[in-house]
């Protein structure tokens, strides 16, 4: 049981983490330097990748949701999630951010990396019974 209270810490701090992480997003926006600001305002933006981050940042917590309520699912939908918005990220381009949310971030990615140890490489869901129901007795002959 202990490990299944790790996952479920691990998922909470995930979903701090996120909302952290994109409210970092903003504050950088509104802090940095003159040159900064001018170069990234400068740059094409494209729609698709935001869009599509932004629909995989929302099966992260949908993810983690389900990883809260102990639901083997919970973990694919993250873990695929999670690869979205990574691709998403790499097609943005170049991005300025502060140290701390950089830092933010860094720990955002390292709680995904032990949430997917604990569901894919851990017993978490070992005591769980066959998700189509209880399992059959056995018929005496």
């Amino acid at each position: 049981m202990a490990s299944v209270r790790v996952l479920q810490l691990s998922a909470i701090a995930f979903i701090v983490l996120t909302g952290m992480t994109v409210a970092l997003v903003f504050w950088d926006m509104e802090t940095l330097p003159e040159e900064l600001l001018l170069w990234s305002e400068s740059q094409e933006i494209s729609w698709v990748p935001i869009i599509i981050g932004g629909m995989a940042l929302l099966g992260t917590l949908v993810g983690s949701v389900a990883l809260l309520v102990h639901k083997k699912w919970g973990g694919w939908v993250h873990l695929l999630s999670m690869g979205a918005c990574l691709v998403a990220g790499l097609a943005l381009g170049p991005s300025v951010a502060s140290a701390l949310s950089s830092f933010v971030a860094s720990l955002w990615l390292l709680t995904a990396g032990f949430i997917y140890g604990l569901v894919f490489y851990t017993d978490v869901f070992a005591g769980d019974q066959n998700e189509s129901g209880p399992k059959p007795e056995p018929r005496e002959r």
